[in-house]
């Protein structure tokens, strides 16, 4: 109950975001790649400016030393996803934008599948560690899943 929710497809989440916005009556949506990049803040990595991201940075499958994938899980004693807040937030007051999962964006990036695929971002625990706020944007179809990719929802704001 405490982990994220991975495994998931765009499709599905799309499907509870309709469905979350109905009992709710308030419109929610994933976040924009933009939104995404505001929430990280004035730094480079999700974990800030340093690389690679310390121990109680987040969950990562990374060495601290060295950098590289382990293949151990990383040194914070989580095999797979860790609990939701486990780890300090961000200076903006976000959990886990790096580490733990990699998260669905509502938009696309222009490729050539642009209709089937969708972006995530952030780093997870399965050592897609080298997402910087700038860096590239990896794809995923719509309806694949990944247990190192999850989401959060994002309240789309009242036009006033």
């Amino acid at each position: 109950d405490s982990h994220p929710v991975v495994n998931v497809s765009w499709d599905e989440v799309e499907a509870f975001c309709q469905w979350l916005s109905g009992v709710t009556g308030e419109t929610w949506r994933l976040p924009t790649s933009k939104e995404w990049d505001k929430a990280i803040g004035p730094v480079t990595y999700p974990w800030g400016n340093h690389f690679p991201p310390r121990p109680e940075d987040g969950n990562y499958n990374i060495d601290p030393v060295t950098g590289r994938q382990n293949g151990v899980g990383g040194t914070d004693g989580f095999l797979g996803t860790s609990p939701v807040g486990t780890f300090k937030p961000n200076p903006l007051g976000f959990y886990d934008l790096g580490g733990n999962v990699s998260e669905f964006m509502w938009d696309y990036e222009l490729t050539d599948d642009r209709v089937n695929q969708r972006v995530y971002r952030g780093c997870n625990w399965s050592g897609d560690n080298n997402r910087t706020k700038t860096g590239d944007k990896p794809k995923i179809l719509k309806s694949e899943r990944r247990a190192f990719v999850g989401f959060r929802v994002a309240e789309e704001p009242l036009n006033k």
